[in-house]
């Protein structure tokens, strides 16, 4: 479990797909990928839950870990829980929540990162990692961004299925090399499927740090509903 879990953490997900011709011209790809990230930003309200399945990449379907996460997005704030995990962005932090190791990680707080985190948007990583990127239609209502990395490296491919009229995604799959030689084939395939998308009103108190910390003397400490947690402060964290 604590394989899938921190690659889910991490959030940077991608795959190996097979497609039909390039739907979109040339050039044009990233510009998709970037409507689909900020989808994501637009809506106040947006609740979705995604289901990571682990499993070696030649029997994708059979899985070997998996691990459900639950999302919220609200007026530029941010909660996820994703096993024993919890993550917020509020008014002030970012907070990260390790319910099963007692331990609250303070960061300060960031404009709200997409969903969605693909280090190609950087060009010196595409010029470096990526042999190409394409975008297919899949069916009517599906298109599909492919990303094929340069031979030798821990990326293999990735994909993103997103809805062609939303700009929702769908499903990600990301093939990477298996360090841990835990699998046959030596390729590791994580996919993760969103669902139940809801665009209803989100309660505030998920993005309430208080629920975590007080401050006392002007240290961040843990409230009494988490009495015995370690506080863990980022040296860029502003009390």
């Amino acid at each position: 479990m604590q394989r899938i879990l921190s690659i889910t953490i991490c959030f940077c997900l991608f795959l190996s797909v097979r497609g039909n011709a390039q739907d979109i011209p040339k050039g044009f790809e990233l510009m998709e990928l970037m409507k689909v990230m900020e989808t994501y930003k637009a809506y106040p309200d947006l609740s979705f839950s995604i289901n990571y399945t682990y499993a070696d990449s030649a029997h994708i379907d059979s899985t070997i870990e998996q691990v459900n996460g639950s999302y919220k997005i609200h007026n530029g704030k941010y909660w996820s829980s994703i096993d024993s995990v919890e993550f917020l962005q509020g008014n002030q932090y970012n907070l990260a929540v390790y319910h099963k190791d007692s331990t609250i990680l303070v960061n300060k707080r960031q404009e709200y990162a997409s969903v969605v985190q693909i280090p190609i948007m950087d060009s010196l990583f595409r010029e470096a990692n990526v042999s190409c990127i394409d975008v297919v239609n899949i069916c009517d209502t599906t298109r599909s961004l492919i990303v094929k990395f340069k031979p030798g490296l821990y990326h293999h491919r990735y994909e993103i299925q997103y809805d062609r009229n939303t700009n929702l995604i769908r499903k990600v799959l990301y093939y990477f090399s298996d360090l841990d030689n835990s699998c046959a084939s030596g390729v590791i395939c994580v996919k993760a499927v969103f669902s139940d998308y809801c665009f209803t009103t989100i309660n505030e108190q998920y993005f309430d740090e208080s629920k975590f910390l007080t401050k006392q003397s002007g240290q961040l400490v843990p409230n009494s509903g988490y009495a015995g947690f370690d506080v863990r402060i980022n040296d860029n964290s502003d009390q």
